[in-house]
């Protein structure tokens, strides 16, 4: 009987790995090489942004319609409140009373008459 040569299972694996990678390589320059492709991955680029664009122009029509506010309507009023919110910390500051100094101020001695019964 005569006996195989040992082979080495990493090395096969290995050699099989860049064989499988050189011709997919090679179908990929292929296929890309092509302006149809060129195409096409223009065409599945451009496309979900416009079905994007689509139904969010359906959406604010049926928000419209159902007199509810869109996403739009939400984020500026928003907006407006923060800047109201904000103009009233203001008001709030320049109305509040300057705070009392007790350190200039005489001590309160005196007490106030008791009511006549």
């Amino acid at each position: 009987m005569a006996e195989t040569p040992w082979t080495d299972p990493v090395a096969l694996w290995r050699d099989m790995i860049d064989k499988m990678e050189r011709q997919f390589n090679e179908a990929g320059n292929k296929v890309m090489g092509q302006e149809q492709f060129g195409a096409a991955m223009n065409k599945a680029t451009v496309l979900p942004l416009a079905m994007q664009k689509a139904l969010g122009e359906a959406m604010a029509k049926f928000l419209a319609t159902l007199n509810l506010p869109s996403r739009e309507d939400i984020v500026a009023m928003g907006e407006r409140l923060g800047a109201v919110e904000q103009e009233l910390r203001r008001l709030n500051l320049a109305l509040a009373p300057a705070p009392v100094r007790t350190a200039d101020s005489p001590p309160r001695t005196r007490k106030p008459k008791a009511p006549a019964s």
